[in-house]
């Protein structure tokens, strides 16, 4: 409407959804553990005309996001969760207030899904709370649930799949949100050729492997439209085939052993953790490995087989460990709790991992001091082969340099740039051929989004 920018609070908020109160004075927003300093983490009410924010509700695990306040501002509806970003486990709650916008008693909680939260609004009634909910990684659809708390959480079908951030008038009967339309493909490039198309849907395939003898592949794909799963194809794309059915939420990072006998991935599970499990290529029972406190994930083998490395999370700290499959026996490799991934050598004496800066560094399995190998290689995009570390550099360009750097001499070749690599996702990934000559990456297809309505919602 023209005029200045004017200030509200010096306070840190998360960024996301925030709401404001029906008369107009009041802001809403949140303050995640990760960004708060000045004040505890919560949901906030601002005074638009300045003075102290004041904090609405105490987190009942990491953050409360995306408040909105019901029609009459007696009641605010929030997503409580237990990440902030990306938000995950999260769950629709109900906070009373009285006309002083002071809380009255507990909040209410409204679901069970432990689900990605990343909007939510009254519908024009105010009987039911609309919120999206991404219980798979890149499945989001729209829900709708009773605030009574009497009826189970009810799908909105005719908004569809990847619709979010919803939005709705007191004036009239419609509601309104977004459809994302990202997909990314995998594409397989040989050194000195144009890439090609190699796992291509209208959903989401991505972080695909070679097998051993290099005429397969294996990847994630949502193109089930329910879940991430395992799928397996030849290595030029045909004869697709889904490989995981129903492990957990989603099942992916699929990785063959050495000599191709079975595959190991990393499923979430309903308790919203990550887990290593196996499956052979044939398919089968699948068997699982880790069921330790955190998310285990990444999972990698040892050059004989006898060995699953991984990395554990545990809040915001990580490292990376391995088991032994003959009796389950665990050691822990790094323990600085900044370790983003980690693999063996070929010859078995070292392993190889990244920091959450992206250098990548060498230590001996045998036990002794890690050396840095590289500086930086974009977050998970390297491998360990015969002729020794692949790996994707940091350099500013659209189109990232790809090295082979020999760990012993130190010396490096490049060998060619990933064409237009995905920008959508926070990992690239490499799978290498066994004789070193091609690689998979994973590209966006399209990236965007429209804004969709509804008539005559009730």
């Amino acid at each position: 409407m023209g005029g200045t920018d004017s200030k509200i609070s010096d306070v840190r908020f998360a960024s996301g959804q925030f709401d404001w109160s029906p008369d107009g004075r009041f802001i809403v927003a949140g303050i995640s553990q990760q960004v708060a300093r000045q004040q505890p983490a919560g949901l906030y009410l601002l005074p638009v005309a300045g003075g102290t924010p004041r904090r609405l509700t105490t987190p009942k695990v990491v953050t409360d996001q995306a408040p909105a306040f019901s029609r009459d501002g007696r009641r605010l509806a929030y997503a409580s969760c237990s990440a902030f970003y990306p938000p995950s486990g999260c769950d629709v709650y109900v906070l009373d207030l009285d006309t002083a916008f002071t809380p009255v008693g507990q909040a209410r909680r409204l679901t069970s899904q432990g689900a990605a939260i990343f909007g939510l609004t009254w519908s024009r009634n105010g009987q039911s709370i609309i919120y999206d909910a991404q219980a798979v990684p890149g499945l989001t659809y729209l829900w709708s649930v009773d605030v009574a708390g009497h009826d189970q959480p009810v799908r909105i079908e005719v908004a569809g799949v990847r619709a979010s951030e919803p939005a709705t008038t007191s004036a009239m009967d419609r509601l309104v949100f977004s459809r994302s339309f990202l997909n990314v493909d995998v594409y397989e490039m040989a050194w000195g050729h144009p890439p090609q198309p190699v796992a291509a849907s209208s959903f989401d395939d991505f972080l695909a492997r070679f097998s051993p003898d290099g005429r397969q592949i294996v990847f994630c794909s949502n193109r089930s439209g329910e879940s991430f799963e395992l799928w397996i194809a030849s290595a030029d794309g045909s004869g697709a085939r889904q490989l995981t059915r129903g492990i957990g939420r989603a099942a992916c990072s699929g990785i063959w052993s050495p000599h191709g006998q079975q595959i190991a991935f990393d499923s979430l599970g309903e308790d919203g953790r990550y887990h290593i499990w196996l499956i052979d290529p044939d398919g089968g029972t699948p068997r699982q490995v880790t069921a330790d406190p955190g998310s285990q994930r990444g999972p990698s083998w040892s050059h004989d087989g006898q060995w699953i490395y991984y990395w554990l999370q545990r809040s915001a700290h990580s490292d990376v460990w391995r088991t032994r499959l003959s009796d389950g026996v665990k050691e822990q490799l790094t323990h600085d709790g900044k370790t983003a991934s980690g693999v063996e050598l070929f010859d078995g004496s070292h392993f190889l991992y990244q920091t959450q800066s992206g250098a990548l560094m060498e230590a001996p399995l045998e036990g002794g001091s890690a050396r840095q190998l590289v500086k930086c290689a974009l977050l998970t995009a390297f491998a360990a082969g015969s002729r020794g570390i692949y790996y994707a550099g940091c350099e500013p360009r659209s189109d990232p340099p790809v090295y082979l750097l020999n760990p012993a001499t130190g010396k490096q070749r490049l060998l060619g740039q990933l064409e237009k690599p995905t920008q959508s996702m926070p990992v690239v990934t490499l799978g290498v051929s066994p004789d070193g000559t091609r690689v998979l990456y994973t590209r966006d297809a399209s990236n965007g989004a429209d804004l969709m309505l509804i008539e005559n919602f009730r």
